[in-house]
Parts: structure tokens; sequence; C-alpha cells
């Protein structure tokens, strides 16, 4: 085998790693909500509730804790929520499944997987809503919800 062969297997071999990059560690996130044109007149006059923050911690064995952090809002006071679940990897598509909420077992639209897209240099991961949105509350429909997680 010449080293030119050599070099060509030890990239293909390279290839697939590259984008199994270590995800453990924490994360900020941040949500960005823009609502249709509905919904933005059925609201008019109304305020807006602030987004939650959001921090992710990833760990090496696969597991992951949300804690979102909801600001206080006119008599409602800020509250702290944790999810709990697992999570995989597999390319660019990181995926996770939230298994409680506030220390109970979470079931359906909640137990489903969630797939996250990881940027090409593995600083951000992002997924959009906006299906379970509108799902979730019909008069909702045409609202965009986009997540995104950055490397703290």
């Amino acid at each position: 085998m010449t080293v030119r062969t050599l070099t060509a297997l030890a990239l293909v071999g390279l290839v697939p790693t590259a984008f199994a990059q270590n995800l453990a560690g924490t994360w900020n996130g941040s949500m960005k909500l823009e609502f249709s044109p509905e919904v933005q007149k059925q609201m008019k006059g109304q305020q807006i509730p602030p987004m939650p923050k959001l921090t992710l911690a990833m760990r090496p064995n696969g597991t992951y804790t949300v804690t979102q952090v909801v600001p206080a809002m006119g008599q409602s006071p800020a509250r702290t929520m944790k999810s709990d679940g697992t999570w995989s990897q597999k390319g660019r598509t990181v995926t996770m499944t939230t298994k409680t909420r506030d220390g109970k077992p979470v079931t359906g639209e909640e137990a489903k997987p969630r797939a996250f897209t990881l940027s090409g240099d593995g600083r951000t991961m992002t997924i959009d809503l906006s299906r379970e949105v509108s799902k979730a509350s019909p008069e909702a429909k045409g609202t965009k919800l986009i997540v995104t997680f950055r490397r703290a």
C-alpha cells in the first residue's frame, strides 16, 4: 500500500467522526417567536409575554437537563421549570427526548423525540417548533417558534 492510499483511508475513517463532536457541556438557549398577522390582530393592545431564559446541560452519558426561567409578568412571579431527558447524535442531527418535567414523567407530545440541527462548526443547535405551536393552539396557526442553543 502506498502512502497516498493509507492517507486516503485514514481520511475516510475520520469523516464520520468529524460530525461526532463532543456536545457535553453547557449551552445557552434563546427562543424567537414571530406571530402570524392574524395572531397579531388578536393580540393588539396585549402585552407579549417575555421569553424564558434557557440553559441546557448536556452530559457525556447521553442525558440532559433544560432549565427554563420564565420572567415575572404582571401579577405572575418568575418561575423556574426543569426538564430532564436523553440525547443522541447522528451526523448533524441531535435528538432529544424529554423524560420528566419538574420531576414528573411526561407523556404524549411532550415525550416525543425532538430533532435539533447542529451547525457545521458545532457551536449552535436549532429546532423549528412552529408546527407544534400550531397543533397545540390552532388559533396560533402561522406563528413561528425557533429555539436555538449556543455553546456557553
